[in-house]
């Protein structure tokens, strides 16, 4: 059993060092949304960086179960509601202007591509919570499902970086345009009250549904439809079908796997402890999320399959076929869910660090500041200006 908690570190091999030195983050925006609305704003405030903005959304999600409610639903006051969607927007504006500054002074680097990617993969897994608490989704198993909402197309679209080697949102895109969606749904709510809009109901084809199951259905379902695979040069010198084949599966597998578990689960877990299910399935995604952009940086196979994600699959399809056989589980669930989670955030904490550590030193940069060196090629760039 040594090798679940063997360390990896270093996670980054002394040959790797100067494909780090000489990467180069490519990505193209076409979308009307980020170049005549969001682009615009970041270039007239070049001092703000991604991780105010990721505060900003990070805050509204633990603000929710210290002040108002611990479960999906309950009736936020207005102007939490209006303070959702102002800190959604200010992240944006953040995240924008952190690649524009870095691109324009010219002070990118495989570190800043890491950090600004490592906050969007928690901040689509955030998002969904408080929106699901803000639509009145409840403590159910449909809060397991739309987990997918925004997970699923991120995941694809980072497997599609890896393949790629660029990043190319299209003209018409979940993120970009999507903030919209959210900011409207927070306004929304604010100025209707979050239970008298989200849980009335309406007909369609003589069934009654809440405002809330219809957004969550249409969010969950456009998911799939959100990832457009590109054949460009770097795929085919990447692309190997049964890496490729493997690599996509993960995503698909971890969703069953979870989705399974919450569905037969003899304690009913989806209902009794749904933050913890949605967090041991969270902190997986972010975790994998991560080591996908670091294999991209260091041109490393990538591999999905670690220790910790087959330790939660194998935990969770034992009890799911325990469930099934004798309608008991193997352990207490809230337990088992909650060791999962702890077990995954520590692992993220782990890589986080250690790359972080390892990236600083090997690149001669600063975690948040800019060195000497990026000072005076931003007033370079600033007097060509």
């Amino acid at each position: 059993m040594s090798w679940l908690i063997k360390s990896n570190s270093p996670y980054i091999k002394e040959d790797q060092y100067q494909l780090i030195r000489t990467h180069k983050y490519q990505g193209q925006e076409l979308s009307y949304s980020y170049n005549y609305f969001y682009s615009p704003i970041c270039t007239k405030l070049p001092n703000l960086v991604s991780l105010i903005g990721f505060l900003f959304n990070l805050g509204p999600h633990i603000m929710i179960p210290l002040f108002f409610t611990n479960d999906l639903e309950g009736d936020l006051p207005s102007w939490f509601c209006y303070f959702l969607g102002i800190s959604f927007f200010i992240y944006m504006v953040c995240d924008n202007t952190d690649g524009k500054q870095a691109r324009r002074t010219g002070s990118s680097s495989a570190l800043g591509m890491l950090i600004d990617h490592g906050m969007d993969s928690i901040t689509a897994f955030v998002c969904i919570l408080i929106i699901q608490t803000l639509v009145q989704v409840g403590n159910n198993y449909s809060a397991i499902i739309s987990l997918t909402a925004s997970t699923l197309p991120f995941y694809f679209a980072t497997i599609e970086q890896y393949y790629t080697g660029e990043l190319i949102l299209q003209v018409v895109n979940g993120i970009d345009d999507g903030s919209f969606l959210y900011i409207f749904i927070c306004f929304a709510g604010g100025y209707y009250g979050p239970k008298e809009l989200f849980l009335s109901q309406i007909n369609i084809f003589g069934y009654e549904i809440t405002y809330s199951y219809l957004l969550i259905l249409t969010l969950s379902g456009s998911s799939y439809f959100q990832v457009i695979p590109k054949n460009t040069p770097h795929f085919k010198k990447t692309f190997r079908w049964p890496t490729f084949i493997l690599h996509n599966l993960w995503m698909i597998i971890h969703i069953i796997v979870f989705f399974a578990a919450a569905y037969f689960s003899p304690e009913n877990i989806s209902e009794t402890h749904t933050k913890r299910v949605q967090y041991a399935f969270g902190f997986q995604f972010i975790l994998i999320c991560l080591r996908i952009q670091y294999s991209i940086v260091t041109k490393e196979v990538f591999n999905p399959y670690r220790r910790t994600t087959i330790l939660t699959w194998g935990l969770l399809i034992a009890n799911t076929i325990c469930a099934i056989v004798t309608g008991k589980s193997i352990m207490n669930e809230a337990l088992m869910y909650l060791g999962l989670a702890t077990i995954s955030f520590l692992a993220l904490i782990h890589l986080v660090i250690c790359v972080i550590i390892e990236l600083k030193a090997i690149l001669g940069v600063n975690l948040l500041t800019l060195t000497q060196k990026q000072l005076d090629a931003q007033k370079t760039s600033t007097k060509r200006d």
